[in-house]
């Protein structure tokens, strides 16, 4: 139901790795009778419910209003329908990873 987008999927496809730190979710198979969409987010003991969006296409998605710091964060939707019925996604746990880091380097003399 919620995926991290493929441009925003930093290291190999599918990982939850990303480097940017606002990252957008699709999130897929919403009923058209979805009155509301929400994304719940855990980072730490931080826990906050923000509103997914619909785009003109049909397609709804998430984006965070501001930049999140490294670190991981658990995703979970909530869609409730016209009916007030409430259906909710496995959670789907991302690592936001902006910094590089760089092993120690050993320079060698290779001449003999």
């Amino acid at each position: 139901l919620i995926a991290l987008d493929s441009a925003d999927d930093s290291g190999v496809r599918g990982d939850e790795l990303t480097r940017v730190n606002r990252p957008t979710f699709l999130l897929d198979n919403i009923d058209n009778d979805a009155r509301h969409v929400t994304v719940e987010v855990q980072h730490g003991s931080t826990r906050e419910v923000l509103k997914a969006t619909q785009g003109a296409n049909g397609r709804w998605s998430f984006t965070p209003a501001g930049d999140w710091a490294d670190g991981q964060y658990t995703l979970t939707v909530k869609v409730e329908d016209e009916a007030g019925n409430i259906r909710q996604s496995a959670p789907l746990t991302v690592t936001v990873d902006t910094q590089t880091a760089i092993d120690g380097i050993e320079l060698v003399n290779d001449h003999g």
